[in-house]
């Protein structure tokens, strides 16, 4: 014999249905995705997500996007790095023009 649960519920309909917040990443804010485990929605991006040290993490579509900001370089995820100074690709009058102190 077959029970059919109502929307939000699982379980042996015989024994006992539980509630659960969701059953897949759709049911929970765009922010959040499903803890499969616990059934509940988990916000993203909590305490840097699972972005590289000093990456940025914003949470869209139930994913977490990271990206280093200006000026680190990196894919976000792996790593953000400080930008190296290249001096063959900078003139130095146009240091000199703007006031910029030259590195040695």
């Amino acid at each position: 014999m077959f029970f059919p649960f109502l929307p939000g519920l699982q379980g042996n309909p015989i024994e006992e249905c539980i509630e659960v917040e969701c059953q897949r990443d759709e049911d929970c804010d765009r922010r959040e995705r499903c803890n499969y485990l616990s059934k509940s929605c988990v916000p993203l991006c909590q305490q840097g997500g699972e972005c590289a040290p000093r990456a940025e993490c914003q949470a869209r579509d139930h994913r977490e996007f990271c990206t280093c900001p200006p000026p680190l370089e990196g894919d976000g995820y792996t790593h953000c790095e400080q930008r190296e100074f290249r001096r063959k690709n900078i003139s130095w009058s146009f240091l000199q023009h703007f006031h910029i102190p030259i590195p040695v």
